[in-house]
């Protein structure tokens, strides 16, 4: 996905924004993967807008280097003390060998082009001991996503390139990592259905943004209609998985 040749970036935040509860939960997983340990230096690759960027520093106290390919992506990311923003790939960390503490990913192995590299990469910025933390759907938690029961191109690009839970114990055991821990938490992404419906056209998603306008249009139209039949005050939750390698 071209992010800084899609209307993407300025869609992003508004689209994606977690509950402060929910994004404090995930900080917490983070801090729990951590292990109490003091850390220096967090990068957070594929950081996009800066959605965590931010709340890493302010959760575990480190330094946070956020890095997308996206320029216009970084461009809407907040600026706060020891938050650092970088214009570059996964597959080529523009860092020195063994200096970070820990990488966090979310929501952004769909869109790594080589996934050895990635890995070759961040094992070499990686100190020894180093944390990774993947927050990603997987295959098995597709279903859990019920905007995609209205889109199905959105639905077929996701099939194509989401990972499984094994395909990703078996990314880490072949580049050295050990698998330390996989866990599914069910968030809630908003607590009205209209509200949901709502940030669904937006057209906030990547996979919303790459089918056509026919698609998208004949989708929400259809998401609607179940609005319109459905209990407007239950919760929408999503299944999202969270692992933890070590190298």
């Amino acid at each position: 996905m071209n992010y800084d040749a899609s209307q993407l970036p300025e869609r992003y935040v508004a689209a994606r924004t977690l509950p402060p509860a929910m994004l404090g939960r995930w900080l917490d997983a983070v801090a729990d993967a951590a292990c109490s340990a003091k850390l220096d230096y967090i990068v957070d690759l594929g950081c996009g807008t800066g959605r965590f960027t931010p709340g890493l520093q302010g959760r575990l106290s480190a330094n946070v280097i956020g890095i997308d390919p996206s320029f216009r992506m970084l461009s809407q990311a907040p600026r706060s003390p020891r938050v650092h923003y970088i214009q570059a790939a996964a597959e080529a960390l523009p860092l020195c060998d063994r200096s970070i503490d820990l990488v966090f990913m979310s929501m952004v192995w769909h869109h790594i082009r080589s996934t050895q590299t990635a890995a070759s990469e961040i094992r070499r910025v990686l100190k020894s001991r180093g944390v990774i933390c993947v927050r990603t759907s997987t295959m098995e938690t597709l279903d859990s996503c019920l905007y995609l029961s209205f889109f199905p191109a959105a639905r077929r690009i996701n099939e194509a390139t989401i990972p499984s839970r094994e395909a990703l114990r078996a990314w880490a055991f072949d580049h050295g990592f050990d698998v330390e821990r996989q866990i599914t938490v069910v968030q809630e992404i908003d607590r009205y259905l209209p509200d949901y419906a709502a940030r669904i056209a937006r057209r906030g998603y990547s996979d919303l943004a790459s089918i056509t306008d026919h698609e998208f249009n004949c989708g929400v139209k259809e998401l609607r209609r179940y609005c319109d039949g459905a209990n407007p005050t239950q919760p929408i939750i999503e299944a999202i998985d969270f692992f933890v390698f070590r190298r």
